[in-house]
């Protein structure tokens, strides 16, 4: 029999609101299962411990979810499904903008690894190429995110990239790669 589940799409209210609303059908069938704070298991091996707040017949995850979203880079238009384990303990995948399961190490840590791209140079203009598309979407990086590249050894063409991420209603945030 499979695990009891739900999903949800994440939209900009949710960012903004810092916390993630528990669809309705599910909490009517597990109402009395949930505690003060749940546990989400990632695939990564981390547990998150959340808050889940309840108020006129809605419950949400709160307390504790922005910094799982922080931590994840989860923006407008992911899509997270949660799979109940029981006794407020959830495993959760999370799908990126290219409806990717995301690189949950990569998105978790600052870990110096290394993408081969090739970059092509003509005109005085210089563009990536072939590995490009790989890096960004192992790293996540969306629409508005910005890139800065230091050059760290030019016979190799070794470049560090520091990240810019734009968050929801909050600016750019800052993480280096």
């Amino acid at each position: 029999m499979p695990r009891p589940s739900f999903h949800k799409l994440i939209l900009p209210a949710t960012l903004q609101d810092k916390k993630l609303r528990i669809p309705d059908n599910f909490v009517k069938r597990f109402r009395d299962d949930l505690s003060v704070a749940a546990a989400l298991t990632i695939p990564d091996g981390h547990v998150w411990r959340v808050g889940i707040k309840k108020a006129d017949n809605k419950v949400w995850f709160k307390e504790g979810w922005q910094e799982f979203a922080e931590r994840y880079y989860i923006r407008a238009g992911y899509f997270l499904i949660f799979r109940y384990e029981g006794n407020s303990v959830f495993s959760v995948s999370i799908f990126n903008l290219y409806n990717s399961e995301i690189n949950y190490q990569t998105n978790a840590l600052v870990d110096g690894r290394q993408w081969p791209v090739r970059c092509l140079y003509r005109g005085g203009r210089a563009k990536f190429s072939q590995g490009w598309y790989e890096f960004t979407l192992e790293n996540n990086l969306g629409e508005g995110d910005v890139c800065v590249f230091e050059l760290l050894r030019s016979r190799e063409f070794v470049l560090k990239v520091t990240v810019f991420r734009v968050m929801e209603g909050a600016g750019l945030t800052y993480r280096s790669q």
